[in-house]
């Protein structure tokens, strides 16, 4: 895991020094060497954290005088690649090297063949062009900067070193809680997308672009029906998780697994320790009740293993929030990130650089409460069909008295598809804070895309009050899940340690996209045929407890009326003043917290103010 920074000039000479900079900006993702290259138009740098093949034959930029590379992630696959490429002298160990060699005589064509996390630039002299690239998933990040001078490229947004000049975008803040990796609030940055690709030439001045892989395609009506037979699910799964975790083990580094005590991360915690016994369990609970830390233990009990344990305080948690804020390069969305921040600062201090993690397990296999809900809606208007659209409209307006107030959600088929095309999720309790955050600023609806190609996939392929929750999953999956990696990207590697995700591969995207619902949700239950696999593994009261997603009791932390809202960064911005401010989130917690979040975020990244310095409370 590493970081990259580098720039192609289309006219003038990149300027070293400007660019040494810009990297040294990267220093945490990859503190064992720094290394570039620069000559003329170009300059490509790497940080790198060494965890395959330490050596420094493998540091970078790889390759020579006509080819070089630079890379940050993990090829899974590249020992069988390797064995694609024959009559090659090998030098190193590496995947670096085997991702070098493909791109050298495939260029690419060879994308398509790379299980892994990557985001990567490739340039040839030769062609004089530049290739950057990223996962399927998205997994590992790259942003660029394309104009009529050149591109500029780096793994983090801070790199471009650019203050924010399209406040605009920052509505999603108050309206979802984060700024969407499709509108950022730097003019002409820009979010590679997952599994694309971006061709910069020289000669002629142009880029091309275009994807390799894409995982709405992924579904497939003849792999569907391979996965009708429900006998397969549990067995195929089991192998799957296995293959990945074996895979993910990968490391000439000390390994370490994240351990909330829920079902996803447990599991892949017994996968892992199945194979290897040296695997400590790290788990950041809080002081006082709220948190997880009893499942953790009884996990690391179950598992025969120590669990390490942070404990979360409200001191803690308002000191690490400007240095997270710094990190994210943009507003905190999640609480707990302060919680990930602090064990990470502890696995690092125990020498660990890697961390196995259970993002996407709830997006691949129903787990959201709203998967749930959406889909038993759906089956309820399928019955009440039966009985005409009078009935139906009766029953309707019914559930929207019994529900009215009590923070239940309540939508059809049309408000799901507006809300989900929203990257929404579903219409959410709190519906008065989305009123208020799209008023605050404007609207976006760039992910009307990507729900209509996720509702595309699925239908005509499976039944017609299926569709939408799978769609719903696959959209998640592209969209919600894009802001989880984002901060354990950030956050693991602020504290220069590799955080993989082992649900997260390309035989378990290929598995459970086409996998039928029903093997996902039953009832109120998400993850049916996974839950069915760790039952193999794990006791029924990690299996079967109600999902709680790594709590962090933040509302008994925050200020009724915070000071940091006085003459700052909002109001400057708005022109309201504390007490308007403090009025406009009166009674909604959630809404304070973003509010103090985008403050946060505004004072370093707009006004330049250290993040040491910033005082929350």
């Amino acid at each position: 895991m590493c970081g990259i920074y580098g720039q192609l000039r289309f006219k003038n000479a990149s300027d070293r020094e400007i660019c040494l900079r810009r990297l040294s900006l990267l220093s945490h993702r990859g503190p064992d060497h720094e290394g570039h290259f620069s000559g003329g138009n170009l300059f490509l740098g790497h940080v790198r954290l060494s965890i395959l093949d330490p050596e420094p034959a493998a540091h970078q930029p790889f390759g020579g005088d006509s080819q070089r590379l630079v890379y940050n992630g993990e090829i899974y696959n590249f020992l069988a690649l390797r064995s694609e490429i024959p009559d090659a002298n090998w030098n190193t160990r590496s995947d670096t090297e085997v991702l070098y060699r493909l791109l050298q005589n495939q260029g690419a064509s060879c994308l398509s063949k790379l299980n892994g996390m990557f985001a990567f630039a490739f340039w040839n002299d030769k062609t004089k062009s530049l290739l950057l690239a990223r996962d399927r998933a998205g997994i590992k990040p790259l942003y660029y900067r394309l104009d009529e001078t050149g591109v500029e490229f780096a793994s983090e947004i801070k790199a471009f070193e650019q203050k924010p000049d399209r406040l605009e975008n920052l509505k999603d803040v108050l309206a979802r809680g984060f700024v969407g990796q499709e509108e950022l609030p730097f003019k002409n940055i820009q979010a590679l997308e997952p599994g694309c690709y971006l061709e910069v030439n020289m000669e002629p001045e142009e880029s091309t672009s275009g994807s390799f892989a894409s995982l709405a395609k992924t579904v497939n009506a003849e792999r569907m029906r391979q996965l009708q037979n429900p006998s397969l699910w549990e067995s195929e799964l089991e192998r799957h998780l296995e293959a990945s975790v074996d895979l993910h083990l990968q490391s000439d580094a000390p390994l370490a697994s994240l351990c909330s005590g829920g079902i996803d991360s447990t599991l892949l915690s017994a996968l892992a320790l199945k194979r290897r016994k040296d695997i400590p369990l790290y788990h950041c609970g809080v002081e006082g009740s709220g948190g997880e830390e009893k499942y953790a233990h009884q996990a690391a009990k179950h598992l025969g293993v120590d669990l390490i344990v942070e404990r979360m305080r409200p001191e803690t948690f308002w000191e690490l929030l400007p240095e997270v804020t710094w990190h994210l390069d943009l507003p905190i969305y999640h609480p707990n990130d302060m919680s990930l921040h602090f064990i990470s600062r502890r696995a690092h201090r125990d020498g660990i650089k890697v961390l196995l993690c259970g993002e996407g397990a709830d997006e691949l296999f129903g787990g959201y409460s709203w998967h749930q809900d959406m889909m038993r809606l759906l089956k309820g208007r399928a019955r009440l069909a039966g009985f005409g659209k009078t009935t139906e409209r009766a029953w309707n307006k019914l559930r929207k008295l019994l529900d009215f107030g009590l923070g239940k959600p309540n939508f059809t088929l049309e408000e799901t598809s507006r809300f989900a095309a929203a990257g929404l999720c579903y219409p959410a309790p709190g519906i008065d804070r989305m009123y208020k955050g799209y008023a605050f600023f404007s609207e976006n609806f760039r992910a009307w895309k990507r729900w209509d190609e996720a509702l595309a996939a699925y239908t005509d392929q499976v039944p017609a009050q299926d569709a939408p929750v799978q769609a719903l999953l696959l959209e998640n999956l592209q969209g919600h899940l894009r802001s989880i990696l984002h901060r354990t990207d950030r956050i693991l590697m602020a504290n220069s340690i590799e955080g993989r995700v082992p649900f997260l591969e390309n035989n378990i995207f290929d598995f459970a996209l086409n996998l039928p619902l029903a093997a996902k949700i039953q009832g109120s239950q998400g993850k049916k045929v996974l839950k069915n696999v760790a039952r193999k593994y794990l006791p029924g009261s990690i299996v079967d407890r109600p999902k709680m997603g790594f709590p962090v009791p933040w509302e008994r932390y925050l200020p009724e009326r915070p000071d940091i809202l006085e003459n700052g960064f909002i109001s400057e911005w708005t022109g309201l003043n504390s007490e308007q401010l403090n009025a406009f989130h009166s009674g909604d917690s959630v809404l304070r917290f973003r509010l103090i979040a985008l403050e946060v975020w505004g004072r370093i990244f707009a006004f330049g103010e250290n993040p040491a310095s910033i005082r929350v409370r």
